[in-house]
C-alpha cells in the first residue's frame, strides 16, 4: 500500500486543482470578453 497509493492520491489531486485552474481561467477570459464588449457598447 505505502508509497504507490500516496503518489497516486497527490496526482489525482494535482489533476483536480489543474482543472480548477483551467475553469478558473476561463470564467475570467470570459468576463474579460464580456467588459471589453460594454466598454465599446
Amino acid at each position: 500500500m505505502g508509497k504507490g497509493a500516496k503518489e497516486q492520491r497527490s496526482r489525482e489531486a494535482k489533476e483536480q486543482r489543474g482543472k480548477g485552474a483551467k475553469e478558473k481561467g476561463k470564467e475570467a477570459k470570459e468576463k474579460g470578453k464580456e467588459a471589453k464588449e460594454q466598454g465599446r457598447a
